[in-house]
């Protein structure tokens, strides 16, 4: 026969038992919205988003930086037209020297490498008015840049490496033909409606064309 004594012991015991429950319960329910919490930040902050699935989306926009529209049925130059520096932007030595090499086996006319006054994190491919078809061909090499009007109005182009660069673009994309017709980046402003250009990393001026004139403005 239970005494009162094991009664009131079984009842303690039950009670001990479903509040260890509930307190299992809460305990995973928080573990389980912390989890979900972390999740959806590093979601929204674009931790998960893939490189490649992410330069297919923002190629097409200039990774939304305005972006200079090529002149009207102008077409891209041979590789030798493109005169092109390259720039260090990023604290690794050698990158720059690596990307001329590789952009000169490519054909086109690099200029030297150097190091850059500006640290970027994507690559940007800078030229002024004169030099859009150019730049155009240039960009058409590198599959995570941005192409960027500064205030120059010679012919040279400059590459400014980031530090997200991996490597020039392999794909059918780089094979540029030249003579064929440009289609600007979508949404690209005419290069007269683009105010406060950057200031152009100081270089000696290029002219790939002496008998062309060149734009001022």
């Amino acid at each position: 026969m239970a005494t009162a004594g094991n009664i009131k012991a079984e009842r303690q015991a039950r009670r001990e038992y479903v509040h260890d429950r509930q307190k299992m319960v809460l305990r995973a329910t928080f573990v389980f919205l912390t989890v979900c919490l972390i999740l959806a930040v590093l979601g929204v902050t674009g931790v998960f988003r893939r490189s490649g699935a992410d330069s297919v989306a923002d190629l097409s926009n200039n990774f939304r930086t305005t972006a200079p529209c090529a002149p009207s049925k102008s077409v891209y130059p041979s590789a030798s037209q493109v005169a092109v520096r390259v720039l260090n932007g990023t604290e690794k030595s050698g990158i720059a020297t690596a990307v001329a090499s590789a952009l000169t086996n490519r054909g086109l006319n690099v200029q030297g490498a150097s190091d850059s006054q500006l640290v970027l994190k994507r690559t940007e491919i800078r030229a002024g008015v004169n030099a859009l078809p150019e730049a155009y061909f240039v960009l058409h090499q590198f599959n995570d840049a941005i192409l960027r009007l500064d205030d120059r109005t010679d012919q040279l182009v400059d590459v400014i490496v980031g530090s997200s660069f991996y490597d020039l673009d392999k794909s059918s994309r780089s094979n540029v033909e030249a003579g064929s017709l440009i289609h600007s980046i979508s949404g690209c402003v005419a290069p007269d409606k683009i105010k406060n250009l950057p200031k152009a990393p100081e270089h000696e001026a290029v002219n790939t064309n002496p008998n062309e004139t060149l734009k001022t403005s």
